[in-house]
């Protein structure tokens, strides 16, 4: 997902136009960014948090795992990325 259509998307959600997939991923993004704003302070502490390498990855950032360009919410690594994210609010 590119800044660009994510603003777009704030924007004027009615006009842009995503597809499912993109919206899938933008809410599970959300999701994940929720349970970190709690603990992390400000954007830059949860740019940090998606950049750290994590041994509960297999020594992989949390970007690292949402990279792939044809990720869905539901593959492995997302799925790892949100239990660990979830973590920080049980």
């Amino acid at each position: 997902i590119t800044k660009k259509t994510i603003q777009s998307h704030i924007k004027n959600p009615r006009r842009a136009r995503l597809d499912a997939v993109t919206v899938r991923r933008m809410y599970f993004l959300a999701e994940i960014v929720y349970c970190l704003i709690g603990t992390y302070p400000g954007t830059e502490g949860i740019n940090r948090w998606f950049r750290r390498r994590r041994t509960e990855l297999s020594s992989r950032s949390p970007l690292e795992c949402l990279r792939k360009k044809r990720w869905d919410p539901t593959d492995p690594w997302p799925q790892e990325v949100l239990k660990l994210a979830k973590k920080l609010i049980t």
